[in-house]
């Protein structure tokens, strides 16, 4: 949190310049030490969980309509209050899935490919650029263009699952096998 606070009060005043590193370690490194605090105090769930599951669909969904809106309406560079707001929505949506038992398949797939959305999705997403600026949809390979997300988003979970499919599962399967037959 202290970070955060940090964090806010650097871009406001202009001092980070837009460094792409300051931005990771100061902005982007807030749901890291989000997940890390709650993994470590399991104490703060009662905090965050809403036992009728009609109330936790209501504030869901009320804070990820607040969230897309604001985005929508305010310029991509004072996103600080998105990035709260989608910390606080996903400490309640961990919660209170584990809470009420929650599946979704759709999640479920998402976790499944987590770990290769997040290390092919910038990629993915600058391959996109590429395509749409050699056919000349944008005319500069700036990615903060908000219609840009709507196509860019499900481009880089195909591209995901493309590469988990080649590359995670099959190593995954491996190294199970591997594991199994040391025991």
């Amino acid at each position: 949190m202290i970070i955060a606070i940090i964090s806010v009060f650097i871009n406001w005043h202009g001092l980070s310049g837009n460094n792409i590193l300051s931005e990771y370690f100061l902005d982007y490194n807030f749901y890291f030490a989000t997940g890390v605090f709650c993994f470590y105090h399991n104490g703060i769930a009662h905090y965050f969980i809403f036992k009728n599951k009609i109330s936790f669909f209501i504030v869901s969904l009320t804070l990820f309509l607040i969230m897309v809106v604001f985005k929508f309406l305010t310029n991509y560079d004072q996103d600080k209050v998105t990035f709260f707001i989608a910390s606080l929505f996903s400490v309640i949506l961990l919660f209170n899935f584990l809470y009420h038992g929650i599946k979704s398949r759709i999640l479920m797939f998402l976790g499944n490919i987590s770990y290769t959305i997040y290390i092919t999705h910038f990629a993915s997403l600058m391959l996109l650029v590429g395509i749409f600026l050699k056919i000349g949809i944008i005319d500069s390979a700036e990615i903060q263009n908000k219609y840009f997300w709507i196509l860019g988003v499900p481009f880089s979970v195909l591209l995901s699952y493309f590469f988990y499919l080649l590359i995670e599962k099959p190593t995954k399967n491996i190294l199970f096998k591997l594991r199994r037959s040391d025991k």
